[in-house]
């Protein structure tokens, strides 16, 4: 199944291009389209974002700025990473990881 692409778009410091404008970079997430298995790796999986999701939340959660906000965001980001885990355990189990098979 494919998944559609999501562009991000992302600040680089106060720099202004040669028109005065903010300068911006872009970058695609390309979600994994298929098995890797099946198709090989092709684009990130729900996992690997999550992970650096966490690692960033983890890491900006430091005095003065630690939050009681962005620790709930980073118990919830924790907590769906192990349900991904419990999912391919699930799939191992059943000899089906890897594969298109539900």
């Amino acid at each position: 199944m494919a998944h559609p692409e999501h562009k991000v778009e992302v600040t680089i410091g106060p720099e202004r291009d040669a028109d005065g404008e903010p300068d911006f970079e872009w970058f695609y997430l390309r979600w994994q389209n298929g098995p890797v298995d099946e198709v090989g790796k092709n684009g990130v999986q729900a996992d690997e974002v999550l992970g650096v999701v966490l690692d960033y939340l983890t890491e900006v959660n430091v005095e003065p700025y630690e939050s009681k906000w962005t620790t709930a965001a980073i118990v919830a980001v924790d907590n769906a990473r192990s349900h991904l885990r419990r999912r391919t355990e699930e799939r191992e189990a059943r000899g089906v990881e890897g594969t298109s098979a539900p």
